[in-house]
């Protein structure tokens, strides 16, 4: 296992090291200079987003974060509202595409809320409580990259001057709230829209996305997205970042003959990429791929 362990561990270090520095320079757009870049799982989606957002729209004239809401809509300007009304939309299709039986065991099983028997109700439910553990996760996030920003002062300014901190993507949502939202609906809908492609194309591998790819790759990409090209880039980027999720992990869960795959989206394309390379070299040395 050492040889597994040191190539798994160098490949890691590299592709977080690569793709965080990458995003030194477009984070401190969106965050108005500050010391730090994002380190997460969709680093590679956020810098493509960077580049390709520029091409599709005006961020100039199309910057949602700079656009009225009409009056009707005012209640959106709240993102924990937005981001309940998103999750009840996002859990109603995940549940339909479940079915009964699944419904059932996500109540039962998964949950242990078997007294909430109509629908709606565990659909409320899960909905709320979703959005709560999200706000309260953005709030302990907000909290602890607030005190690493002020012990990393020290470090920056006399071991390693220029360092800059990498920091979870969460970190960066308070400077774009609307984008935060719209991106996390766009992506939610490409999501769906390639579950409902698997389905009725016959795919032996249907896929019920996870609330982690759910909204932060479609969040934070947003926020690139909308910074660099406007809302119109925002919509194009996630919807297809959805959907990316989606045909990626897909592709994933059959190459590697798995049950679940971790669907963010650089997990979904360029560690597809990098796992194919890694079978294909075992392959040619009689090494298998244990899944």
């Amino acid at each position: 296992m050492v040889p597994t362990i040191i190539i798994a561990s160098t490949v890691t270090a590299l592709y977080w090291g690569i793709f965080s520095t990458l995003l030194i320079k477009p984070t401190a757009v969106i965050t108005g200079g500050a010391n730090l870049t994002v380190a997460h799982q969709q680093m590679f989606m956020d810098f493509v987003a960077s580049k390709v957002a520029p091409k599709i729209g005006n961020p100039e004239k199309d910057d949602i974060e700079k656009k009225k809401m009409p009056e009707s809509l005012n209640f959106l300007q709240d993102s924990v509202l937005a981001t309940l009304l998103c999750m009840i939309i996002a859990v109603a299709v995940i549940m339909l595409v479940l079915g009964g039986d699944g419904i059932a065991y996500l109540r039962d099983d998964l949950f242990g809320q078997s007294t909430y028997k109509n629908p709606v109700i565990f659909l409320l439910y899960v909905s709320i409580t979703l959005t709560a553990d999200l706000w309260v996760l953005l709030a302990g996030v907000r909290m602890f990259v607030g005190e690493l920003m002020m012990s990393f002062k020290g470090i920056s300014e006399k071991l390693l001057p220029g360092a800059v901190a990498g920091v979870d993507c969460a970190a960066i949502y308070g400077f774009a709230p609307k984008s935060v939202v719209l991106g996390f609906l766009c992506g939610a809908v490409g999501q769906i829209v390639g579950v409902i492609i698997l389905i009725v194309s016959g795919s032996p591998i249907v896929l019920i996305p996870s609330f982690i790819p759910l909204f932060f790759d479609g969040a934070t990409v947003g926020i690139f997205a909308n910074k660099f090209g406007g809302w119109k880039a925002l919509v194009i980027i996630c919807f297809c970042t959805g959907l990316i999720q989606i045909f990626g992990s897909a592709l994933a869960v059959s190459m590697l003959e798995l049950t679940w795959w971790q669907g963010v989206s650089d997990y979904a394309t360029i560690w597809v990429v990098i796992t194919a390379i890694f079978k294909g070299i075992g392959s040619l040395l009689g090494i298998p791929v244990v899944g």
